[in-house]
């Protein structure tokens, strides 16, 4: 029953399309963009937020940046995690006998 009634609406579709030939350059134009600009989104969401980083152990990348203050840009804090590798990296290094 209902298989019937989508296919008396798809032949009528593509007949109404056939006839106004400019609509359907803009229906087919419009679903085009539609579909192009929701992969081009999906895929920056996929290598961004879903993907893991490439790296073999990503949870310990840190971020280097440089002081700019003195030319106005805003200082940051430092992240507590940053701040602990370094102590931990001073602890080795006297352990080893490295100054």
């Amino acid at each position: 029953m209902w298989f019937e009634t989508f296919w008396r609406d798809v032949r009528f579709g593509t007949r109404t399309l056939r006839k106004a030939h400019a609509f359907s350059a803009f229906a087919i134009a419009v679903l085009a963009l539609g579909i192009g600009a929701s992969t081009a989104i999906f895929s920056v969401a996929d290598v961004v937020l879903i993907r893991p980083l490439p790296y073999r152990d990503p949870s310990r990348l840190v971020m280097v940046w440089e002081d700019a203050s003195f030319v106005g840009f805003h200082t940051t804090r430092r992240h507590p995690e940053i701040s602990r590798t370094g102590e931990r990296k001073t602890q080795l290094r006297r352990r080893r006998g490295d100054s």
